[in-house]
């Protein structure tokens, strides 16, 4: 419940602060800093070095292991703050943007705060204390809009973003310290080996992870320019809408939820399939409307200067489906500790698409979309084939999901018809179209969710305290 409240939270502050800084700066602004921020993203995987997943996933989790853990995390993460302040100027040339040094020489400070937070976060959610975290993520969020705006409507440009990130890391750090239930003490190294090991492999993935995440915009940048970059990020913020909502709201609480049942060597199966239904009834028939209604929408929330973005959100919003169930198939390997495997599949899927994205930037925003789309279903079959041998399931068992989620999509677009006609190109229209196409399909999906007897009706009538009625 409370990972939810975080994840929606910290959604709806991004969300209005993305309206308004939507309209205090320009796409080539945002793309300068897209561009920034991805060639830091690609290095930041490394300073976790998997050790937040190593902690909850250890069995025997002893003082000395986090102490170990401390060391290695504060090492790496001061290296890479060094080498993301000295590349800043090599990126700056490569792309001939001054403004890139800027950016990356103030994001280099995350990697200097990081330490003072990440143990204690770590340990808070192997405990489960989702309250805390909830707290923590809110603040952090709240205080980095509120600086990145106020930054921006004065006039300081693409750098208000990067500012916005360090105050919202700052904010982590102070209230773990206030809230967080480990003790800063003195770095170890007895445990290191072990340690290292699974944070090689995790750190990789994480690695390869980013880099799927990062390639398009630092190729977009540097073929077809800052505004196309910007373009492109603002169609891919659109259509993750349901990703932050839905899926990094699950995924926190899916991992120690399984790693638990794991370490008490328990079937895997059934959590994962119900992760999978409920995934899949929320996001396929979310990421239908997004797709239909993209370029309304972005004309409302945005402004028309964004409308340009509106094809690549359309079609983007079919690989946000796909990765709906890898991301929740992928979690089972995290869980059980079967890093290698993960690693191996992300960094073939990271080649892949640097090849691919090489190959067709030059024909614009669509292609890459579309190659995107290819490059998810693959790793939905690698990540599948991987798990099935861990949990022992075949494709027969996600047959009623599967079919479900063809009921949720076909219901978007039923009860999106009436209102596509009136779309015209305006924000006059916008204001008819998004809103009543909006409560069309949230209407429509609940009358499914009561045909088909959802299971995902018993969660929401938890969440909004209506009791079961009693058979006679």
């Amino acid at each position: 419940m409370f990972s939810v409240v975080e994840k929606y939270g910290s959604f709806l502050i991004t969300f209005f602060s993305s309206l308004i800084l939507a309209r205090l700066l320009t796409p080539s602004e945002i793309g300068v800093y897209s561009v920034g921020a991805a060639a830091v993203g690609i290095i930041s995987t490394f300073r976790d070095f998997g050790i937040t997943n190593y902690l909850i996933q250890e069995r025997n989790l002893t003082d000395t292991k986090i102490r170990t853990a401390l060391l290695i995390i504060s090492i790496i993460s001061l290296a890479l703050a060094f080498f993301v302040f000295i590349l800043s100027g090599f990126m700056a040339d490569y792309y001939d943007e001054p403004g890139i040094k800027k950016v990356l020489q103030v994001i280099s400070l995350n990697f200097c705060l990081l330490p003072l937070s990440a143990i204690s976060m770590a340990m808070l959610r192997r405990d489960m204390r989702f309250r805390e975290i909830a707290v923590i993520g809110l603040a952090s969020n709240l205080v980095s809009a509120i600086c990145s705006i106020t930054l921006a409507y004065f006039d300081f440009g693409f750098i208000s973003l990067a500012w916005g990130g360090v105050s919202g890391a700052l904010t982590t750090v102070v209230c773990t310290r206030i809230m967080g239930n480990y003790v800063f003490r003195q770095p170890g190294y007895s445990d290191w080996k072990r340690i290292v090991s699974f944070g090689g492999f995790a750190g990789g993935t994480a690695l390869a992870n980013e880099g799927t995440i990062v390639a398009p915009d630092l190729i977009i940048g540097k073929t077809l320019g800052f505004e196309s970059a910007g373009l492109f990020s603002r169609a891919v913020g659109f259509v993750n809408i349901v990703n932050t909502i839905v899926l990094q709201a699950l995924y926190p609480v899916l991992v120690p939820a399984l790693a638990n049942k794991a370490r008490a060597n328990e079937d895997l199966k059934p959590s994962m399939l119900t992760a999978v239904s409920y995934c899949i009834a929320i996001v396929w028939p979310a990421c239908a409307w997004l797709s239909i209604f993209a370029e309304p929408a972005i004309v409302l929330l945005f402004g028309d200067q964004w409308k340009a973005a509106s094809a690549a959100a359309s079609i983007l919003a079919v690989k946000v489906a796909i990765d709906s169930i890898w991301v929740i198939m992928g979690s089972v390997l995290t869980a059980t500790g079967q890093v290698e495997k993960m690693f191996s599949i992300t960094s073939s899927v990271l080649v892949i698409e640097i090849v691919s994205l090489l190959a067709v930037s030059s024909f614009g925003l669509l292609w890459i979309s579309a190659v995107l789309i290819l490059l998810s279903l693959i790793r939905l079959i690698l990540i599948y084939s991987a798990v099935r041998t861990i949990v022992g399931f075949t494709l027969t068992d996600f047959g009623p999901q599967m079919l479900h989620g063809l009921l949720f999509v076909g219901m978007s677009v039923l009860m999106s018809l009436p209102f596509i006609p009136h779309w015209h190109g305006t924000a006059v229209d916008a204001w008819l179209v998004v809103p009543g196409g909006s409560v069309s399909v949230g209407v429509g999906w609940i009358v499914l969710l009561l045909v088909l007897k959802h299971p995902l009706l018993g969660e929401m009538k938890g969440v909004l305290g209506i009791k079961p009625r009693m058979k006679n």
